[in-house]
């Protein structure tokens, strides 16, 4: 028996030492820099292996199987026509750079808007023959050597790799996803060296184009293998990299989590208990295999950074919140008091949420605790990658409704609002663009806007309206400046009793939400507290 193990381990071994010696070989060929040599990939169909070539009549200088490949694809050497036929010959050569990449990527990041900037730029350099090599060398160097502004670069032009479309098939090319891993491959290959790594998003980008790439209807049979073994192989690292950012809290977490419950489990089938616990307010919209689309009420934090035991859920708890109704406070319009999180109220309950998020389960993007309505969550990891790359394309259509004051709170500005208008001013240092609409006015009190989000910055809305608009939200206990006290200071204004003194709600609504790529198209209704404004 012992002679058996040895015999595998030694095979073991041997293959491990093939998949190197090839990886290295293909490697050292692919990046080959002179303008007289060009590399070919050919395909063997009658025993289904691959090989590179310097040119259509040399011998087979270095076989490749399908685990070597799909190690090594990123290098410029997998084509738009891979295996499509017996024997497909494809010229991978670099030409050379007829541009200035590094003063491209700078002024486009740094500019023209940091990520759009490099969007818009993006299908200029891929027209360009630029291997990953250099691409990462330009970044950094755009950069200024700043790991951060370096690592949005690259994330940027992985990510625009998913957004160039085939005009047949709106799926991305076979030629930009080989692009993708060669900026990927690059830096994974050179990120000991440069001590810069491949993030969350850098994984989650990456894997959703080759995901898409491998269902769509114009890939062949064996592209599509190649490209979802290797998809699977990123998000593997994805999940094992989040486990380990987690730490062994994290882990004893997920592993209670999948003692106690199945994989099956619906929030709908739950959503009695979860009014009872946590209001009226709290619905779910949507819900299927991949995501949960919830209506959360104000005064509910999305998840908790640092567990304690006030933001733990206890059967003691629950059972005094539904029983007694102190859950909510002396009267239902009141927030709630035991901090629990939407993470925290979906686990307990047992919906399975994805795991890549370290901080906390199925969390893709957040809402404030002070905010209601619309807000998705990921069941899986490959949702997860999916949702996160949607976001960043800006692919989600988001729209908000605010309770402002009627007149201006600048002391200059004495006009009544546009009906409509166009909110173009960065928050936070950063590109930020929102569009509104005048929904209806309440007396001379207050407006009610429809808001639409043009991109995603942190607290974008409660800016706009309060630093442009010069009409802060109500309630807002950051941007505000006391408005609920009205134009005259008085303090027996309407919107002063709906202050719970902690700033734990004010009058923000996720009101829709659409995602086109998960069939999702909800719209939430405004939350019951608000019912005594709007029927002034």
């Amino acid at each position: 028996m012992g002679c058996y193990w040895l015999v595998m381990l030694s095979l073991i071994n041997n293959s491990f030492a093939y998949v190197q010696r090839t990886q290295a070989a293909a490697r050292s060929l692919a990046r080959a820099r002179s303008p007289s040599r060009t590399l070919y990939l050919g395909f063997t169909r009658n025993n289904y292996s691959y090989y590179l070539r310097e040119n259509k009549q040399q011998e087979n200088v270095c076989p490749l199987d399908s685990f070597a490949l799909r190690n090594c694809l990123g290098h410029r050497y997998a084509t738009s026509s891979l295996a499509s036929s017996p024997s497909a010959d494809f010229d991978v050569d670099s030409k050379s750079v007829d541009f200035d990449l590094r003063e491209e990527l700078r002024r486009s990041y740094f500019e023209d808007g940091e990520t759009d900037g490099i969007f818009a730029i993006a299908p200029s350099i891929f027209s360009h023959s630029v291997t990953g090599d250099e691409i990462l060398a330009a970044a950094l160097e755009a950069a200024n050597y700043n790991k951060g502004q370096a690592a949005g670069i690259l994330n940027a032009l992985i990510a625009s790799c998913c957004a160039s479309r085939n005009d047949e098939n709106q799926q991305p090319a076979d030629d930009i996803v080989s692009i993708c891993l060669d900026i990927y491959n690059a830096w994974d290959d050179q990120s000991e060296e440069i001590g810069l790594y491949p993030d969350m998003v850098t994984f989650c980008y990456t894997y959703t184009v080759l995901v898409t790439q491998a269902t769509s209807s114009a890939a062949s049979e064996e592209n599509a293998f190649i490209y979802k073994s290797y998809a699977d192989e990123i998000l593997e690292r994805a999940t094992r990299v989040s486990k380990k950012l987690g730490g062994s809290k994290r882990r004893k977490i997920l592993s209670t989590f999948s003692r106690r419950h199945g994989t099956g489990v619906q929030g709908s089938d739950h959503l009695d208990s979860l009014q009872a616990s946590y209001g009226d307010d709290f619905d779910i919209l949507h819900e299927d295999e991949n995501v949960i689309v919830i209506n959360k009420p104000s005064g509910m934090v999305c998840f908790h950074a640092r567990k304690t035991t006030k933001g733990k859920i206890s059967r003691k708890k629950k059972n005094k919140g539904a029983k007694s109704g102190k859950k909510r406070g002396k009267n239902k319009d009141e927030p709630v008091i035991f901090d629990i999180s939407l993470e925290d109220a979906l686990n307990d309950v047992g919906v399975p949420l994805s795991t890549l998020n370290h901080e906390s389960m199925g969390i893709v993007h957040r809402i404030d605790r002070g905010t209601s309505g619309c807000i998705i969550l990921a069941k899986n990891d490959d949702a997860h990658a999916r949702l996160v790359t949607s976001f960043f394309l800006r692919h989600a259509k988001k729209r908000y409704s605010a309770l402002v004051p009627f007149h201006s709170t600048f002391l200059d500005d004495d006009e009544e609002l546009h009906e409509s208008g166009e909110i173009v001013q960065p928050v936070n240092g950063k590109a930020a663009k929102s569009i509104y609409r005048l929904d209806r006015s309440i007396g001379e009190s207050a407006l009610l806007l429809d808001i639409e989000t043009k991109t995603g910055r942190k607290h974008q809305v409660r800016i706009h309206c309060s630093k442009v608009l010069g009409r802060p939200i109500f309630l807002d206990p950051l941007y505000s400046e006391d408005s609920s006290r009205g134009k005259n200071g008085d303090d027996d204004h309407i919107f002063q009793k709906f202050k719970d003194g902690k700033g734990q709600r004010f009058f923000l609504h996720a009101s829709s939400l659409r995602l086109d790529e998960f069939n999702v198209d909800v719209t939430a209704s405004l939350p019951d507290w608000w019912t005594p404004i709007l029927n002034e």
